[in-house]
């Protein structure tokens, strides 16, 4: 999949979509079959942890984008009267 967002989109929205599958999946399984667990206290801490890697990954999508510059129009030659 992130070899079609290469050829069909941007490299910033492939790559943030690539973090969040990185940290997704991972977190997802560590919970759901290893049986991971936050140390007693600090779950607010791990999921606002999470949430901001989700958004950080979001906002390099949407604005991590160089802007690109329009062409330069061809500069006319100045007129000359002889």
């Amino acid at each position: 999949m992130y070899k079609r967002q290469l050829q069909r989109g941007s490299v910033t929205a492939a790559t943030a979509g690539m973090v969040i599958g990185e940290t997704v999946g991972p977190a997802l399984a560590g919970v759901a079959w290893l049986g991971d667990r936050t140390r007693a206290g600090l779950t607010p801490l791990a999921i606002a942890g999470f949430l901001l890697a989700i958004l950080g990954a979001l906002a390099l999508a949407r604005f991590g984008e160089a802007p690109t510059e329009p062409a330069a129009a061809p500069s006319e030659e100045p007129r000359t009267t002889t």
